[in-house]
This record gives structure tokens, C-alpha cells and sequence, in this order.
């Protein structure tokens, strides 16, 4: 690719370099045993990180290790792993994805030649499969969360496992971030309860023997030989030991190293003159060898196919939503083809994490995808066989692009953002706490030192869920109806996509409301779709194939409406007469899709648009969480009351746009609404909050800095997409005045 440069310079794009940087080898004496793995894996010696993370392991401590791509993360569980298989206990590998730990599986597998046999169990692993991995006590078991769920709620089954196990490994931690990660969270606090229900079951212990020291002494005992050992992975993050201790609910010991295995080559477009969709293509078609292009959004991710195929490029689609055979079979057409198959893919995060999908040479990013982890993440799928990786930024016309564009200092170097979380999700709790006296039944002492979880008992006694039988909380006929249908991806249901009898795909709440509306035009696998009905009752929308291609695309119109519930927190911001005072805490959220635009798919021209008629309207309501202020009344009053409306709602935007630089956070999970009064709000868009705007208010001088900046620097006369327009905004960008957003950001800044 020593023509790149060449083939790329009528794009005008910025180069930076980043050379490969060699992690340090340790010195230390290795045992026989480690010699081994590594033998099987083709490593005569360990890194220095590996052999530090391995000797905080074999001392008892739980560690979390953040390193770049490439840096022998693995060899930090495996080793431990083999080792414990030796001594007969067990060890749980979880990744986030069923394909990564297939991908994964394979490799540990070839340790089965020590004696460290091991299985994948999950939802693709046919009965045989799955009854020899428990029957012949298999040490190690490679998952994934959501089957872990599953087996918890049979945990009998697996009673030789769970008494066994030492270790439980949680590869790419970062990814357990919102509302996933506060599944997790209960999940881990479930697998730990049976663990210890499994090595302790037979010891009777009341609460009237604890007062003996005897008894205390027992309890005490009894925890501290049940407690699991736990080893986190995690890619660059800005606070990888206190993200996991919130994670886990242990104490961890953190570690991180940095290091690059090959050279970086970055390129930095920005697609303004043609658009995102032609220059991702254009670019991809000029590329020589093997590419993934990385888009936000299922959406996104289709047009970029369909506009590669129109030029020619052999690509597919790859992402959630497909059936298992179909990504198989893609993955093995990628990888085993050579030049005559699939030369680029098209996918969304799915292919972000460390799944081997062959020799690939360059990564193109279609917009910023939220954080600089998933930068990091992404570009590190290029160059992995020790060649140069060649990473293509194509930055949208939006002010999250421009801002790492501009800056690519940021881009390039910047430190890596933190993660966050919401454990205490109400919602979630109270399914994981049905979840729980499923896995095995429930006392009420259990839950003596948790007056949280006592009232959400209440909660699913009084709604029929759960009932008391013999001393003990089980779930009702309707309570194992629920869990039959409890995902951990969301908080809310899912809607089901049929064409006929044929289930193509689906999609969760509240994006079903906004994508499968009657009438709207739905892209899945290259080919589009139109929705003919939406039951959300029943959790199913169906659709017919369009027999012709269309140049349109649908967008929902909706209007939202925010209802403080509760102020949790609230400080002041700015000084003297600019000062305003901000509120974090809890607020109801509606959010109803009343219409929708047709438009032209590259330009976004609108060619039409249709409202619904009353009683029509899609509405999806939940509490969340929200930050909140009210702008001084002595900005307002020099505005004009339309003028200020209109430039509170661009500066809404445009905070909302640049909040994923302060912390982990997709875009689509936050919010904005702007009233005419000043009131301003930033939520988070899923029934219980999932804690990213949290960092909002810890930030908002920050945010409000950037906001300004960004305002300040467009050379737009109205305002632009690189500004003020946003593509997701429920008025379809009416209502908006940059000029009056950058006055109030000047007077909330004190300028």
C-alpha cells in the first residue's frame, strides 16, 4: 500500500503516523506448566504486563488489565485457567458476543493436549453437545452473559460447575457499559449467590444461630472459600479498576500497559463535499486489499452496501439482528476466499471486538462511533498479522466528527474516556431478583442488609409474579412467563420482524417505534423493506419486500415531553447573574412518533411527509434519569421570546451532539428537549437510566465550553449539519437560530 497516499489525495485528507511500539518481555523464571500453553500457542516468553497480571492471579487478587489490541490479554486467563483444570476446579470464560466466543474457543481448545479440556455453551451449541460438556464435568466453559443467565436459572444441572469454580474471566469488560452492563451486574450478583448456595448447601445456619460465635465464625468461613476469583480484560479505558468494582461489587486491583504491535497509518477526511455515503465508498473502492467498514447504525451500515455495490465493490453486511447461519457463513466467505470472494465488510460494532476475521489490512470508520475505546477497538482489527494497518476516518458533517477531526491531537492520543454504569436500575433489579429465586429459591434474610430488594419483593408478590410457599419466594406461572422473555440488551421489549411466516430480524424498544412504524421503509440486508402493520401488543411488525429499488428512506417524526420526578442533586454553574442552578435526578419521559418524512436517500432532501391521525401515534413512556436547568431570565428577555426558544433548541443540539466527548457514550442512548420557558433537559434514553448523564453534570462547564466553540467556529450563516442540525431531532430541524444558541452559551459562559 505504498500507493495509498497517491490513490487518496483528491479527498484532501490529513496523515499521521503512529509507530509500533514493542511491549517489554519479562525476565522472571516461567514454570513448567506455563511453558507448555505458551509452547501451544507459539510464545517462548510472557510480557511483562502478562507475568505481573499472572502473579496478582495465583496470589488471590481479582485484577482488570487494560491493554491495547494485540498485547496477549489471553495468555493472562489461560494460563491461570489450565492450571486450575489440573486441580480439578473450573473456570468461566464470558465474552460479550456468541461469535466472539467461538472465535475464542477454538484457540483454548488446543490446551485439551494438558489435560484443560473445554467447551462453548450457548445458544448454538446442539443438545448432544451441551449434555456431554456437563455430563464429562468439563473444567472450562466459554459463553457468553446471556447463556450464563439461562444456566443460572437451571443451576442444578450444573451443580459439579458452579461448586467448582475458581475463576471467572470477563474478556472486553468495557463493552458492559448503560443498561447491558446493569444486567451483568445482577447477573454476577446471581452467579455468585449459587456458587455459594452450591458449596455451602448443606450447612443450616438461622439467623438466631449467628448470634453464637460459633455459628458466625462459620458464615464467615463459609464466604470467604466461596468467593469466586475474578479477571477482567478491558481495552483502554479511562477508569478500568473503579468501573469494574462497580461492575462486579469486588475490590480489584488495576493494571494497564501501553504499546502498539505494528504501525498505524491514520487518514482523516472530511465528506462534506460529496457525502459520508459516497466518500466511504469511493474510498473503499480504492483500497487494494482486504477492508471492514465500521458505520453507527444498522441503517447507516445498509446504505454504505448498497452505494459499495453500486460501484462495483464485492461486500456484505454484518451485524446483530442476523440469524447465526447467515454471519457464518459471511465470516467464512470473508476470511477463506482470497481475491475472489468478499473483498470488504460492512458492519456495525459486531466486528469491533477481538474476533479473528482474517488477514485485513485497512479499517474505514463512517463517523465517530461515540468513544475513543471504539476507535482504538475498531482500527485495531487493520494490521494484526504485524504489517502496517491503514485506519481511514471519514468525519460526517456533524460537530462530534468535526470535533475529532479538528483536533487530532484528541484523535490520535487522547485519553481514553470512563466508563459508566447504573447498577441500581430499578427495572432491571426487580427482573433479576424474580431471575434470582429461579435459580434457586429465595429467604427472606437474604435480603436483611437490601431494603431495596425487600420493597421490589413486595412489588412482585402484589403483581402476582412471585409467591411465598414454605418459608420460601418463588416465581408464580406468570413470573417464569416473564423471565421466559427477559433479555439483557434492553430494558424493554422486543418487537419481532416477520415477512410472512419467515422471521427475518428484530429490533428493541424504544427503536421499533421510531424504525417500524406503518408505512415506513425498512432496510435489512441489502434489500428494503415496507412495514405493513405494527402490533406492539403482541411484539411484532410485519413486512413485504419491495420488488424495486427506491432512492427513499423514512425518518419518524415524534414529539417528547419530560416530567421531573425527583431532583437527586443539585449544584451551581457559572457566576454572579450567568449562574444557573443544575439538577440531576429522575423524570418521566414520553416519547411518541406522531409522522414521518420521506426522503432521498444521499442528499436528505424531503420529498414528503405524513402524519398520523389521531390515536395513530406510537407512544413508549418510562422514568430515567436527567440533567435539567433553567437559563437565567436575564438572557432571555434581550432575545425576543421566538429567537431565544428557537436558540435554546440549537444549543440543546449541539450539547447533546459533543456529550460523547466527556464520556463512553452512543449517541442514541441520550436525549435533549428544550422548552420555550428556558427549561433545558439531557436524558438518557431507557427506562432506568443507565449512568452516562451523570458525567454530564459532573462536566457540564465542559460540555457548554465545547458547545460554544463549535458554535463559534462554523462558518455556516443559518446553521448546518456540522453545527446545529441533527439528524435524530423529532421536529425535523425546525425551530432553530445559531446565532441566538451561540449568545446564550456566551451569557451562561460569562463572555
Amino acid at each position: 500500500m505504498d500507493n495509498l497516499d497517491k490513490l487518496l489525495e483528491e479527498f484532501h485528507p490529513k496523515k499521521i503516523i503512529e509507530k509500533r511500539t514493542a511491549f517489554e518481555y519479562s525476565d522472571s523464571q516461567i514454570d513448567e506448566v506455563t511453558r507448555q500453553v505458551l509452547a501451544l500457542r507459539g510464545i517462548e516468553k510472557l510480557y511483562r504486563h502478562q507475568a505481573n497480571a499472572i502473579a496478582l492471579i495465583e496470589k488471590g487478587e481479582n485484577i482488570v488489565i487494560s491493554a491495547p489490541t494485540a498485547s496477549g490479554k489471553s495468555e493472562i486467563f489461560i494460563i491461570p485457567a489450565v492450571k486450575a483444570a489440573l486441580l480439578g476446579k473450573c473456570t468461566l470464560i464470558l465474552y460479550p458476543t456468541k461469535a466472539l466466543a467461538r472465535d475464542q474457543e477454538e484457540r483454548i481448545k488446543r490446551f485439551s493436549l494438558l489435560g484443560a479440556r473445554c467447551g462453548a455453551y450457548d445458544g448454538d451449541t446442539p443438545q448432544a453437545q451441551r449434555d456431554r460438556i456437563v455430563f464429562d464435568r468439563t473444567p472450562i466453559i466459554v459463553t457468553n452473559v446471556d447463556m450464563l443467565h439461562h444456566m443460572l436459572m437451571h443451576s442444578r444441572r450444573f451443580a459439579y460447575f458452579f461448586e467448582n469454580l475458581k475463576y471467572v474471566v470477563i474478556d472486553e469488560v468495557h463493552c458492559y457499559t448503560g443498561t447491558f452492563g446493569a444486567h451483568v451486574h445482577n447477573v454476577m450478583k446471581r452467579l455468585k449467590r449459587v456458587v455459594n448456595r452450591m458449596k455451602h448447601g448443606r450447612l443450616k445456619i438461622s439467623n438466631e444461630d449467628v448470634k453464637t460465635s460459633a455459628a458466625a465464625d462459620a458464615r464467615k468461613d463459609m464466604k470467604t472459600e466461596s468467593q469466586l476469583r475474578f479477571i477482567c480484560c478491558s481495552a483502554t479505558i479511562g477508569n478500568a479498576g473503579e468501573f469494574a468494582e462497580a461492575l462486579l461489587g469486588e475490590t480489584f486491583q488495576a493494571m494497564s500497559t501501553t504499546g502498539r504491535a505494528s504501525d498505524m497509518c491514520h487518514y482523516l477526511i472530511y465528506s462534506q463535499e460529496v457525502g459520508v455515503f459516497s466518500t466511504t465508498a469511493a474510498v473503499a473502492e480504492k483500497l487494494p486489499g482486504k477492508f471492514l467498514v465500521f458505520a453507527n447504525s444498522h441503517r447507516t451500515a445498509e446504505l454504505l452496501n448498497i452505494y459499495a455495490r453500486r460501484l462495483g465493490l464485492r461486500t456484505a453486511i454484518y451485524r446483530s439482528g442476523f440469524d447465526d447461519k447467515y454471519r457464518r457463513n459471511v465470516e467464512k466467505e470473508f476470511k477463506d476466499s482470497g481475491d475472489r470472494g468478499l473483498k470488504g465488510l460492512v458492519t456495525t460494532s459486531a466486528l469491533e471486538l477481538g474476533m479473528d476475521i482474517g488477514d485485513v489490512g485497512s479499517v474505514i470508520l463512517c463517523g465517530y462511533p461515540g468513544r475513543l475505546t471504539r476507535v482504538r477497538q475498531r482500527l485495531g482489527r487493520a494490521g494484526r498479522r504485524g504489517q502496517t494497518g491503514y485506519g481511514i476516518y471519514i468525519a460526517r458533517e456533524n460537530p462530534l466528527d468535526l470535533f475529532y477531526f479538528e483536533n487530532t491531537d484528541e484523535y490520535v492520543g487522547g485519553h481514553a474516556e470512563k466508563c459508566y454504569l447504573n447498577p441500581t436500575n430499578e427495572e432491571i433489579a426487580t427482573a433479576h431478583l424474580l431471575a434470582m429465586m429461579k435459580d434457586y429459591p429465595l429467604t427472606i434474610d437474604e435480603l436483611n442488609d437490601e431494603p431495596q430488594a425487600q420493597t421490589l419483593l413486595e412489588k412482585l408478590v402484589g403483581q402476582k409474579l412471585a409467591l411465598n410457599f414454605r418459608k420460601v419466594y418463588i416465581p408464580t406461572s406468570r413470573g417464569n412467563e416473564l423471565l421466559r422473555g427477559l433479555g439483557l440488551r434492553s430494558v424493554g421489549r422486543r418487537v419481532d420482524i416477520f415477512e410472512g411466516d419467515r422471521q427475518i430480524g428484530f429490533r428493541e424498544m424504544p427503536m421499533a417505534i421510531n424504525e417500524l412504524f406503518e408505512g415506513a421503509l425498512y432496510l435489512h440486508a441489502g434489500e428494503t423493506y415496507r412495514v405493513e402493520s405494527l402490533d406492539l401488543k403482541g411484539g411484532i411488525a410485519r413486512v413485504a419486500r419491495m420488488l424495486e429499488e427506491t432512492e427513499y428512506y423514512t425518518k419518524a417524526l415524534h414529539t417528547k415531553d419530560a416530567d421531573p420526578l425527583k431532583s437527586l442533586v443539585a449544584r451551581k454553574s457559572g457566576n454572579g447573574a450567568n449562574a444557573l442552578e443544575l439538577n440531576y435526578g429522575k423524570v418521566h419521559m414520553c416519547d411518541s412518533v406522531n409522522g414521518f418524512a420521506i426522503k432521498e436517500i444521499g442528499s436528505n432532501l424531503k420529498v414528503g411527509e405524513k402524519h398520523f391521525d389521531s390515536g395513530e401515534e406510537l407512544t413508549h413512556e418510562y422514568d430515567t434519569n436527567a440533567l435539567w436547568f433553567d437559563v437565567p431570565e436575564g438572557c432571555g428577555g434581550e432575545l425576543g421570546t421566538e429567537d431565544f426558544s428557537q436558540g435554546l433548541h440549537a444549543l440543546e443540539h449541539i450539547m447533546i451532539a459533543l456529550l460523547p466527548t466527556l464520556t463512553t457514550c452512543d449517541p442514541n442512548e441520550i436525549g435533549g428537549i428544550s422548552y420555550p420557558s428556558g427549561r433545558v433537559f439531557i436524558y438518557e434514553g431507557v427506562h432506568g437510566g443507565n449512568g452516562i448523564v451523570r458525567a454530564a453534570f459532573g462536566g457540564f462547564g465542559q460540555l457548554l465550553e465545547r458547545a460554544g466553540e463549535r458554535l463559534g467556529k462554523c462558518p455556516c450563516k443559518e446553521g448546518c449539519p456540522a453545527c446545529i442540525l441533527d439528524a435524530n431531532c423529532g421536529n425535523d430541524n425546525h425551530y432553530l437560530n445559531k446565532h441566538t444558541g451561540l449568545k446564550i452559551a456566551e451569557f451562561l459562559l460569562g463572555d
